[in-house]
């Protein structure tokens, strides 16, 4: 039996307060990596949902339609009156 041959071995050094120097190069060129942990990670978390990924861009925008009738009547029926009764000066 012959030992495996080591073909190129790399090192790496993190050295304290040089990691700011290399962050963008880092992320540009490991992109795919993060493009593919980012669809991953939302294809995991919709896969049990009956609409999927498509729940990612409904519930922001159900969320905005909601504030925007509960805090427009608030505003509508509480605030205004108040500022219309004591006018700023």
């Amino acid at each position: 039996m012959s030992a495996p041959k080591i073909v190129s071995q790399q090192e790496l050094v993190i050295e304290a307060g040089h990691t700011h120097q290399q962050y963008w190069k880092d992320i540009w060129r490991y992109r795919e990596l993060f493009y593919f942990l980012a669809w991953r990670d939302i294809l995991v978390r919709y896969k049990q949902t009956v609409i999927g990924i498509a729940w990612a861009l409904i519930r922001p925008f159900l969320t905005i339609v909601v504030f925007t009738i509960v805090f427009g009547q608030l505003g509508r029926n509480y605030i205004c009156p108040i500022l219309l009764k004591h006018p700023l000066k």
